[in-house]
């Protein structure tokens, strides 16, 4: 015990040093926004100061984008996600393409005096670009962007306050990976005409593997699909030596996982759900609407990535306790199947725990507003 309470003394002391360094450190002087080039101008963090979607205010928006070269980071209050950033200046208007590993942005923009216009659809593989800002009012976004001014007179961190952000980060990371693998399953419906089954199996109906090795042509990760004994089990000799290449789309961005190679992504599999034994599902079943149902969580306990292996739902059953996972910081990241990141408090009274329960399923006919399990 004094050996691990060491260990976390040190931990929390390295934390420390690293956050007092970087806030005695000045940031590096933001690029002056009347000259340069255009990356050379975009350099930096910025949030938005108005947005609209279809011509109409959308005081509910959320984001900030911090370039750093070509690299972007893009940061909304639910979702983390890290790309490329790649500049059209010839053309007209100006063109600003977001590349993620979950989706791709196209846009045009302008800079108008010290603010950014950024007009676009929302963030996809295959939404068209806007032809101009006006053409983007209907039916697109249109964001004005302002910098983040540096902070000023910064207190000096504590060790609270590192960890504190390093969860927020770290959960700002989950609903990003929530999101990228539900964006995964709707690529896999497309091709298959249905999602992703809970498990691959053989003849005879017998689990082998995980709906996750199933996706991952559309994860990037085409290569160790097609290395995978499709006609074996997850823990075959042959399959067994892919488990230690478990791709970033299922790894920890928190804790490490208690098992192997363990991923804490993962689905509901029952009678009703979007993921039932023996059955193929689409979206078109899914009838209390994709924006309302729960395709992937992260669960508290992690297991193998490619063992057929999730949350077990029946309706007569108590739900998994959702203390503690790969964040612990009380809360729970999930998709629901339209893509859309939700993040809820993990203990449930009787009245949350039964809104929980209809978003689990996608067909009791019962309509969940998630914004009311933050309430």
């Amino acid at each position: 015990m004094s050996r691990l309470r060491h260990r976390l003394a040190l931990t929390a002391a390295f934390a420390l040093v690293a956050a007092a360094v970087a806030w005695f450190v000045p940031p590096p002087a933001a690029a002056d926004p009347a000259s340069g080039s255009d990356l050379e101008r975009l350099q930096g963090p910025w949030k938005i100061s108005r947005a609209e979607f279809g011509g109409k205010p959308d005081s509910g928006m959320e984001l900030q984008l911090s370039f750093a070269k070509d690299r972007v980071e893009y940061q909304t209050w639910m979702v983390f996600h890290e790309g490329t950033v790649r500049l059209d200046t010839a053309a007209e208007p100006r063109r600003l393409d977001i590349k993620t590993d979950a989706w791709v942005m196209r846009a045009i923009y302008r800079f108008d005096g010290d603010k950014l216009i950024v007009a676009g659809g929302s963030p996809s593989w295959d939404t068209e670009r806007p032809v101009d800002f006006a053409a983007a009012r209907r039916g697109k976004f249109v964001w004005t962007m302002e910098r983040v001014p540096p902070a000023k007179n910064p207190s000096p961190p504590d060790v609270w306050a590192v960890k504190t952000a390093e969860m927020k980060r770290a959960r700002l990371r989950c609903g990003g990976q929530v999101e990228r693998l539900v964006r995964a399953m709707h690529h896999y419906e497309k091709d298959h005409g249905n999602l992703p089954p809970p498990a691959l199996t053989d003849r005879s109906g017998k689990a082998l593997l995980s709906w996750r090795v199933a996706l991952l042509p559309y994860l990037g990760e085409k290569d160790l699909y097609d290395q995978f004994h499709l006609d074996e089990a997850w823990d075959s000799p042959h399959n067994r030596r892919l488990l230690a290449r478990i791709p970033s789309a299922y790894a920890s961005v928190g804790l490490p996982p208690k098992v192997a190679h363990g991923t804490f992504y993962q689905v509901f599999v029952g009678k009703d759900c979007v993921f039932e034994i023996g059955k193929q599902i689409g979206l078109a079943d899914v009838t209390d609407g994709t924006c309302t149902t729960i395709a992937v969580i992260a669960a508290p306990e992690a297991v193998p990535w490619t063992k057929p292996a999730d949350l077990a739902y029946a309706a007569g059953r108590p739900l998994p306790a959702f203390a503690g996972g790969m964040i612990e910081d009380g809360l729970i990241s999930f998709a629901a199947l339209d893509s859309s990141v939700c993040v809820i408090p993990n203990a449930f009274d009787a009245a949350r725990e039964k809104m929980f329960r209809l978003a689990i399923t996608r067909n009791d006919g019962d309509l969940v507003d998630f914004a009311a399990f933050r309430q």
